[in-house]
């Protein structure tokens, strides 16, 4: 029909006849007759365009829309705003409707209507060990189909992980205000990058911290012998052309963790009875990082790498929290089944390396170890590599912070590939992996950590070196 159709469109625009085509009024002397044949294989050419068109308008209005496989939780605010902000935007007053995969990678808003939308870092952990694996996978899962979450970029899938980040480690969906343990901040900047100015924003969240003077400091002097603990991941993707890059322990696997590690410390606070926004010296206190632009925009050199890490440190140097810091432990490329951790730096974090490794053998022993305990994560020896790794945690290092650094060696096999794709996740190694962390933070401790004795030995050196100067 539609062959038809283009041919006698095309041969009455042209004026055929069936033996063959004639010159055209004012067509120039040197122009030729041309056969019939060329016309009819014009009017095909339109036909099959017309087929193709109508077929893909067919599909798109037929084709049921699916939902995706597993949908996570929260939302929050929008990442332009500027400065350290408390913000949090209210739950849904509506049922959540179903969305599809498109949607979710074209609608910046989209996780604003995600089922789950209400749940933060304050509701109830998953009881079971199995519960806990489903939320991982779930969480993962909703980060992915996002789509790729370039670092500074306007994209909807950045977009809906800042809100989905911000909402759960937020409160603000407890209506008693004692019941909100984190307090939960952007620290937002605009840097230059080699394609232009960009915008970055990380997402802080803090618990049992002690007040600030009148002067706005707050020394490490106030904090108790249990110290300070920061976790960090980043949450943006690499930007590649060639295909979408989705990063699933890269790092959305470990932004998955720390979201539910932040309801297991609140929940222990709750159970021993301390007050929401107050601090108790029996716990330590938590900052949790999600760091924008840890991957490079062209090349792994120069400043093309680490800019919200590299802003957030040099604010806590400015205000003097970087002196708190006990333990800066970092998570990353981790999920992947057999991964190979090692003790980048024995002098700084060995006990706190050797706790991580004590706790991985009783959970062995135990039985609690889902994957098989002949290959264990944690290796005995110290690694010769830390110098070769760059990550998040140089320039917190440069500044004398006390890094634990969770990155296997040698790396996962889909490291910066599109099989990073959560295919590639192995759910019963990021559960046991997870189980370690949360018992390593929830039993931190670091007046027995070689950490604090690092840094007060640090900061011993340089009261030293001060009053030699002033001499």
């Amino acid at each position: 029909f539609l062959y038809f159709i283009g041919s006698g469109l095309v041969r009455s625009a042209f004026q055929m006849k069936r033996g063959g085509g004639r010159q055209l009024p004012d067509a120039p002397p040197a122009w030729k007759p041309r056969r019939a044949y060329h016309y009819r294989n014009l009017a095909v050419f339109c036909g099959f365009l017309w087929l193709g068109i109508a077929l893909i308008i067919v599909g798109a209005v037929t084709v049921p829309r699916e939902r995706p496989a597993d949908s996570a939780v929260s939302r929050g605010d929008s990442p332009t705003t500027s400065g350290p902000t408390t913000s949090v935007a209210p739950p849904p007053t509506s049922p959540a409707p179903t969305l599809s995969v498109s949607q979710l990678r074209t609608d910046p808003n989209a996780f604003f209507s995600l089922p789950l939308a209400a749940e933060s870092a304050c509701s109830v952990p998953p009881a079971s060990a199995d519960a806990r694996k489903q939320w991982l996978r779930s969480t993962l899962n909703t980060l992915l189909a996002f789509g790729t979450r370039v670092a500074g970029s306007e994209s909807p899938g950045f977009k809906n992980a800042h809100h989905m980040i911000t909402r759960l480690s937020s409160c603000d969906s407890e209506a008693d205000p004692a019941r909100r343990y984190w307090r939960v901040w952007h620290d937002n900047s605009t840097q230059d990058t080699p394609i232009g100015r960009r915008g970055f924003s990380n997402v802080i969240a803090e618990m049992n911290h002690p007040p600030r003077n009148s002067d706005g400091s707050r020394p490490s002097s106030l904090y108790g012998p249990k110290g300070h603990l920061l976790v960090s991941a980043h949450f943006d993707s690499m930007l590649v052309h060639d295909f979408e890059f989705l990063g699933a322990c890269d790092s959305a696997s470990p932004v998955a963790m720390m979201l539910l590690m932040m309801r297991d410390l609140a929940q222990a606070l709750r159970a021993a009875q301390v007050d929401a926004g107050s601090y108790s010296r029996d716990f330590p206190a938590y900052s949790f990082v999600f760091f924008d632009g840890e991957e490079a925009f062209v090349r792994w050199q120069g400043t093309d790498n680490t800019y919200g890490s590299r802003n957030l440190a040099a604010r806590y140097e400015g205000n003097g929290d970087i002196t708190t810091i006990d333990v800066f432990l970092l998570l990353d490329l981790l999920g992947p089944a057999q991964p190979s951790l090692h003790n980048y730096f024995a002098s700084a974090t060995g006990y706190d390396y050797q706790r991580l490794r004590t706790i991985e053998s009783q959970f062995v022993t135990s039985g609690q170890r889902r994957t098989s305990a002949a290959t264990r994560f944690f290796a005995a020896e110290p690694s010769g590599f830390a110098s070769r790794i760059e990550d998040d945690h140089i320039p917190w290092l440069q500044r004398g912070v006390p890094v634990l650094h969770m990155i296997p060696l040698p790396f996962p096999p889909n490291w910066h590939a599109a099989g990073d794709d959560g295919r590639n996740i192995d759910d019963n190694t990021a559960a046991d992996l997870y189980d370690i962390f949360a018992e390593y933070a929830r039993t931190f401790d670091a007046s027995a950590s070689t950490s604090r004795r690092h840094r007060l030995a640090r900061k011993r050196a340089e009261s030293a070196n001060a009053q030699q100067r002033r001499r």
